[in-house]
């Protein structure tokens, strides 16, 4: 089925509209490309809003969340994937734009599902979670040079566990292997007492 956007006036098939039970259709009566130019327009004000609604109303905004959270749950796939399946170049721009502004986190993601498939993955708190993401921001921050490493690697049995990484260069990295007991030449940045520290050749620590 079709529709005509009330904003741009295009007409449009239904996959290209938000659902809303309130709307024609079932569906909202702006499209998706022209909820989401509002959006970028006015996502500073909206967010200024919708945080001042929240503090004024918490029990409605835990109701809505509730809602919302259902409704993401039993969302209709086949909507979905005609969507995506319509739009393959903005998912492809989504997720290089993703990749590009969250490359620690993708990092971090990728090396403990390598550690999972293996079952050697760490019961993990919030505070060593935390860690795990600040060493692989700081390999982010020391440029492509440097990797975050395991010191026991992950295919002689090493964990995800913070005490377990370190960044160091990614030639030596590619030397190291998955050697045990290697003795890292220059740069080695890792988690000393809960403490992110840099070690030297020389054995100097950095703070």
């Amino acid at each position: 089925m079709w529709k005509r956007c009330n904003k741009c006036k295009k007409i449009k098939p239904l996959y290209e509209f938000h659902r809303d039970k309130s709307g024609s259709f079932g569906t909202r009566y702006y499209c998706i490309n022209c909820v989401s130019e509002y959006s970028r327009k006015d996502r500073e004000a909206t967010t200024t809003r919708m945080r001042n609604w929240r503090k004024l109303n918490p029990e409605k905004a835990a109701t809505r969340s509730r809602v919302d959270n259902e409704r993401l749950l039993n969302r209709d796939t086949e909507y979905f994937k005609k969507w995506q399946a319509a739009n393959k170049e903005k998912c492809k721009e989504s997720e290089r734009r993703y990749s590009k502004n969250n490359r620690p986190k993708i990092a971090a993601k990728s090396a403990r599902r390598r550690i999972v498939r293996k079952r050697q993955t760490a019961t993990l708190n919030k505070r060593e979670k935390k860690m795990v993401q600040i060493i692989y921001n700081k390999s982010y921050e020391m440029g492509q040079d440097y990797v975050v490493d395991h010191i026991i690697p992950v295919s002689k049995g090493g964990s995800d566990h913070p005490c377990n990484l370190q960044i160091i260069s990614a030639t030596e990295n590619n030397i190291k292997s998955d050697k045990i007991n290697y003795k890292v030449v220059g740069i080695r940045v890792f988690w000393k007492n809960d403490i992110l520290v840099a070690e030297d050749t020389n054995g100097t620590y950095k703070g």
